[in-house]
């Protein structure tokens, strides 16, 4: 066996062994409709409130069908604030001075 051979055989093995850690991250996380979003478990608010979000792009989301569909952890991560310092003007991003 030469080079090349083992070289290919080792990539083969460790895209195998992403493409196995790539499915049981994404099976590990179950989808949720529209529906399940808005219920109080989770955003608490209309149906309509959610597809507008998804619309708009401030929720990640994906289709099945005609339906919306989203990932939780995803929509965690999109809806949690960033820090912001207190001094930075956002419309400007210039330092405010204090007063």
């Amino acid at each position: 066996m030469d080079d090349s051979e083992r070289l290919e055989q080792m990539i083969r093995r460790v895209v195998r062994e992403e493409l196995a850690a790539a499915s049981a991250r994404r099976t590990n996380s179950r989808s949720l409709t529209t529906d399940e979003l808005a219920s109080p478990e989770y955003l608490n608010c209309h149906p309509d409130t959610v597809r507008a979000k998804a619309r708009r792009g401030d929720i990640p989301f994906f289709k099945v069908g005609t339906e919306y569909r989203f990932d939780w952890e995803d929509v965690k991560k999109a809806l949690t604030p960033e820090k912001v310092d207190p001094w930075i003007n956002p419309r400007s991003r210039q330092a405010r001075r204090p007063r």
